[in-house]
């Protein structure tokens, strides 16, 4: 299986509420990325949120920030369905 290793580790952001089966992720929190997992059609991320949970969430559901601009709001931060990752 391959993995995404170019996004582990990466900072992101809620662009919305989120209800998942451990709880409820608001908008606007951030975290880190732990782990990408590709489905047919569409990603899921494992992120370990700055409120303590650890939980997957669709990666339409989450702003990714480059790893340049992990410390602003990146204007030019892209959501990992949009964008390709590198393989390894």
């Amino acid at each position: 299986m391959a993995t995404y290793s170019a996004w582990t580790g990466r900072r992101g952001r809620a662009i919305r509420d989120i209800l998942t089966p451990n709880g409820f992720v608001a908008r606007d929190t951030y975290g880190t990325l732990r782990d990408v997992l590709p489905l047919p059609g569409r990603f899921l991320v494992i992120v370990n949120w700055d409120n303590g949970m650890t939980v997957p969430v669709p990666a339409s559901e989450i702003l990714i920030f480059p790893p340049e601009k992990l410390s602003s709001e990146a204007k030019s931060g892209g959501q990992i369905s949009s964008i390709t990752p590198e393989i390894v």
